[in-house]
């Protein structure tokens, strides 16, 4: 079914009503909203992912909320979605700030640091990268080589900081 077929459903992305095709993500319908949600591991060529866990917002639920990740979480009728709390904040520093005590000189994690007013890292990394191209195991280049080349050429192997791309 095509996107002009798909029905529409209604939600509230930070107090802003609108509709959009059943089916795409609240990452999708933020974007359509103009309303900035920090990505990662996201690319829109890609499936959804949530691996990075820096794209979270919270969804009403009864009396509180839920806390998913926009990337991989499609939208749902009367869905009340909220894009920006001091909870989310603090979420999204604490991971970054995690990313940057591994790979403190990256430019995609530094940018973002700036953006969410991140001004110092409190942790350090057993294990650290201190080049401007190192890898942030966001996994972008292994999704791209199976769902976009379909060569299934590299992966990954491990897990937590162990983790790391493999051929």
């Amino acid at each position: 079914m095509s996107n002009k077929e798909r029905e529409m459903i209604s939600l509230t992305i930070d107090g802003i009503a609108t509709q959009v095709a059943e089916g795409i993500t609240i990452l999708q319908a933020a974007k359509l909203l103009e309303i900035k949600i920090p990505t990662l591991c996201y690319h829109p060529l890609l499936k959804p992912f949530g691996a990075c866990r820096t794209c979270v917002v919270e969804v009403k639920k009864g009396a509180g909320c839920e806390v998913v990740t926009a990337c991989n979480t499609p939208c749902q009728e009367g869905m009340v979605v909220t894009t920006d709390t001091p909870g989310l904040l603090a979420a999204r520093r604490l991971l970054l700030e995690l990313m940057l005590a591994r790979w403190p000189n990256v430019p995609v994690l530094r940018e973002l640091a700036a953006e969410m007013g991140l001004k110092r890292v409190r942790f350090t990394s057993p294990v650290r990268d201190e080049r401007t191209d190192a890898c942030i195991l966001c996994l972008r280049c292994v999704r791209i080589c199976e769902e976009v080349v379909g060569a299934c050429a590299i992966g990954y192997e491990d897990r937590g900081i162990l983790r790391r791309v493999v051929t």
